[in-house]
């Protein structure tokens, strides 16, 4: 079990996504603020390393990029993707999805905008939840 969570809020709204490592291969994913609040169980198999990656990467960055820098589950029900503007907002696209391939198929996705701080953050409680993975 991780020793906290993965947080990523908006720097402008109530919005916020939580990530939480359950063990056992999979993760808890909730969505949540300003009219949303879903949350789902994704399997990741053996890709808790490239999660922690992904976000590692996010925070070895000390200056804006060019392009999208993304991660996405190996059932493709979870992915991020992270951008970051000309004034160094850092823009977050978190979408989840389920029964996909069912005729009653959901997917939610939010827009977060964060201050470029948040990188560090994440990859830090990234590092302390996927440790132990």
């Amino acid at each position: 079990m991780c020793s906290s969570s993965i947080t990523i809020c908006s720097s402008l709204s109530s919005r916020k996504a939580v990530i939480s490592y359950e063990g056992n291969e999979h993760l808890k994913v909730q969505i949540e603020g300003f009219d949303i609040n879903i949350t789902k169980e994704i399997w990741l198999y053996t890709d808790a390393d490239a999660l922690n990656q992904f976000f590692q990467k996010l925070g070895s960055k000390d200056s804006k990029w060019d392009g999208c820098i993304e991660w996405k589950s190996v059932e493709g029900d979870f992915s991020i993707s992270v951008t970051c503007s000309a004034l160094g907002k850092i823009a977050f696209r978190v979408a989840i999805e389920g029964l996909q391939g069912n005729s009653e198929a959901w997917n939610a996705q939010i827009n977060i905008e964060a201050d470029f701080g948040i990188l560090k953050e994440v990859a830090r409680q990234s590092k302390s939840c996927f440790m132990k993975a």
